[in-house]
């Protein structure tokens, strides 16, 4: 029964005209390729916060989780932790070896997301070969993609089981009611989300406003199938908030202290900043380091904060990124104390960011296109099944980027900006996708030659990118990673 279910899967999922199903298959291979390539080079060190992360891996493997003293990430929830605390615990790895197991095993979550994606497409529209095309290559094309995975993150998971999740509810859409079996599998992804980071509870949220909607327009076959899961992933997953309230008196919690909501709290170039004029030159900390925007779009495409393709090191032997120490007021490393890819990076990375404004519009086409059908489903009351899958993906894209802003301003670092990631945004990428590939598709329907020449720049810009996926802090490293213990 599970290989039958596995094959129907996969055959839904390439389900396309021959010629567009061989393209398909080479893309999903090559990303996937490049997952995997990356979670055997790169570095399981090299990473956001990763000696923390590493940390909580150490505390896990003892059977328990980690107290604020004994790790900064002590507020994460622990389902990307398992693999890497498993292999500490039970296999007795080192703790590089541990971070080096979850990075292979986060390969097998993008083969899941982007099997998981083409599925949602199949939903949203059976056959049609070019939107999956589109879709798998607007997700695939930034680097943040491959830096998230290269990294021992809970995004990836979030992201994942997200995409999972749309699947799940975009096939009982087209069904017209949620059974029992995927009221049982959307509860379990759904306590999957909240158990891999806690902005994966904004996911929820959407998903919530979605059903009642559908039920206040009258679609309530939903409605017992939804609040069943809800329950399930209340139950399953509760228990990891509760102890944190126990522990640390709120039931979310983050490394810093919390301020009252107030866009104050953020300085005027947070909200209206646009690059200082380096954005397409020089894209990278701590240029205009403060404002929103553009971070978020040089880190989407490139690696604003050094820990993917930059690298370099002291005439001592010690790693490092930049010409410059990540500490702040710190003296810069002279140029004759340096070597690595530094420069030469810098100026690729900025024309990237110039071409990749084309798949930028192409996404942002795709949030007014949501927005649109979000209306349609909402005030007009239009019920089939293809209105209300793209305004469901428009929610929880919505609901992604209202839930961060109140994150950012909410726990402010106004000194440096060090909240504005574009992986802490992760599990927007494969949602922004599908409203990409959306918008692209309608364009076909209007104008076949714009919807030609489109493609094409897409296809130029994927291919003018790529050297973006692929990370530099190759393993074993020619230097040293400053207070790195086995």
């Amino acid at each position: 029964m599970l290989q039958a279910t596995a094959r129907g899967w996969w055959r839904d999922a390439f389900a396309s005209s021959p010629v567009a199903r061989r393209w398909l298959l080479l893309l999903f291979v090559a990303i996937n390729a490049v997952v995997g390539w990356n979670a055997v080079r790169h570095h399981p060190r090299v990473g956001y916060d990763t000696g923390q992360h590493l940390k909580y891996v150490d505390v896990l493997a003892k059977g328990r989780l980690p107290r604020r003293a004994e790790t900064a990430a002590y507020y994460a929830p622990p389902l990307p932790y398992v693999a890497p605390s498993l292999a500490r615990g039970i296999a007795r790895a080192s703790l590089a070896t541990a971070g080096k197991v979850a990075q292979i095993f986060q390969v097998g979550l993008s083969l899941a997301l982007t099997l998981g994606l083409l599925i949602a497409c199949q939903h949203l529209r059976a056959g049609d070969g070019a939107f999956k095309l589109a879709v798998l290559g607007l997700c695939g094309m930034p680097a943040v993609y491959y830096r998230t995975f290269a990294m021992l993150r809970g995004e990836v998971y979030l992201a994942t089981l997200g995409v999972l999740a749309v699947a799940v509810v975009l096939g009982a859409i087209a069904r017209g009611t949620i059974d029992h079996r995927r009221s049982l599998v959307l509860g379990l992804l759904g306590a999957g989300i909240a158990l891999s980071r806690q902005l994966g509870l904004v996911l929820l949220v959407g998903l919530g406003v979605f059903f009642v909607i559908a039920s206040l327009r009258g679609q309530r076959r939903y409605l017992a199938g939804a609040a069943a899961a809800g329950l399930l992933a209340a139950v399953a997953a509760g228990w990891f908030y509760l102890g944190l309230r126990a522990r640390e008196g709120a039931m979310l919690s983050w490394n810093l202290p919390r301020v009252a909501f107030s866009l104050a709290n953020q300085p005027t170039e947070f909200y209206a900043g646009t690059g200082d004029g380096e954005l397409f030159t020089a894209p990278g900390r701590p240029r205009f380091q403060k404002q929103f925007a553009p971070v978020l779009f040089a880190d989407w495409w490139g690696d604003y904060w050094h820990y993917f393709l930059f690298r370099g090191r002291r005439a001592s032997g010690a790693c490092v990124p930049w010409p410059a120490p990540p500490a702040p007021n710190a003296p810069a490393v002279p140029d004759s104390d340096f070597s690595g890819n530094y420069a030469s990076m810098l100026a690729y990375l900025g024309w990237v960011n110039r071409v990749a404004l084309v798949p930028t519009a192409v996404l942002l086409a795709g949030l007014v296109v949501g927005a649109r059908e979000l209306q349609r489903f909402a005030v007009r009351g239009r019920m089939d099944a293809h209105t209300q899958g793209v305004a469901l993906v428009f929610l929880l894209a919505a609901s992604t980027l209202i839930g961060y802003l109140w994150f950012v301003i909410s726990y402010p670092r106004a000194d440096d900006g060090d909240t504005v990631k574009a992986t802490y945004v992760f599990q927007i990428v494969p949602l922004l996708a599908l409203l990409g590939g959306e918008a692209l598709v309608r364009l076909r329907s209007l104008a076949r030659a714009a919807f030609a020449v489109s493609c094409a720049l897409l296809v130029a810009v994927g291919l003018f990118v790529a050297p973006a996926a692929v990370t530099r802090w190759g393993t074993p490293l020619d230097c040293r990673l400053p207070g790195y213990k086995q």
